[in-house]
């Protein structure tokens, strides 16, 4: 509800407390969203009884409705920019878990990709919404690659690898943070193979005898059947 709807209604009669859910704040009633976002509606009303707005009872009158829309007002952008940090650290937390596009490059030993320079004009301007949330959604974190034909040419190669049963950048990510050196060029089978090792040992690190450092998997001949990873 804006505050102008609110007018209209409190001047038409309508009580507080049949337009918001109040709860207990600190020693106070206040109203507060379940949700901030970037709109002109009421999220925040602070201590009811400290600014005398009426909530049982319809307002006395037009300065009534106007110190009651003006308190509706107060702290909305404090409010606001908590909304915007929250979401900020929501994408701080997401981006984490995301691989950087140079160790992906680094570990698939991929050198077309490290040196890729945009050779048409539609390949240098940047990565399209879609082309962002595919890199995402494959573990690619999109902020670092630069370019739509960047971003391609990373789908490509994702596309490949999986066709051929190798490593995925959460794989890789996994493994290389415990020590394990050039996890891209892996099976996908051999990398959920040490990942099930290392959780079977609670995550406190590499398996009894494993040295990460010089560790390269024996070939395996499993069907790959699992691309949760």
């Amino acid at each position: 509800m804006t505050k102008a709807e609110l007018r209209e209604k409190l001047l038409g009669g309508a009580v507080m407390d049949d337009l918001f859910v109040f709860r207990n704040g600190q020693d106070c009633e206040i109203f507060k969203a379940t949700r901030f976002e970037r709109s002109d509606d009421i999220i925040y009303i602070p201590d009811l009884a400290l600014n005398l707005i009426p909530v049982t009872e319809p307002a006395n009158g037009p300065e009534d409705v106007e110190e009651a829309a003006r308190q509706a007002a107060e702290d909305v952008v404090a409010q606001r920019e908590e909304a915007l940090a929250q979401q900020l650290e929501e994408q701080r937390r997401k981006r984490a878990r995301l691989v950087d596009p140079l160790q992906y490059e680094m570990s698939i030993q991929a050198e077309d990709l490290a040196g890729y320079v945009p050779a048409f004009g539609w390949e240098a301007g940047p990565p399209s919404a879609a082309q962002t949330a595919a890199l995402e959604k494959q573990g690619i974190c999109p902020d670092a690659v630069e370019s739509a034909g960047k971003a391609s040419l990373l789908l490509d190669r994702l596309s490949k690898r999986r066709d051929e049963g190798l490593t995925t950048p959460k794989q890789i990510r996994c493994l290389e943070k415990y020590g394990f050196q050039h996890v891209g060029t892996w099976s996908f089978n051999a990398a959920k193979h040490m990942i099930d090792r290392i959780a079977a040992c609670g995550w406190r690190g590499t398996p009894k005898g494993v040295d990460p450092k010089t560790y390269m998997p024996s070939a395996e001949t499993t069907p790959i059947s699992d691309f949760g990873w």
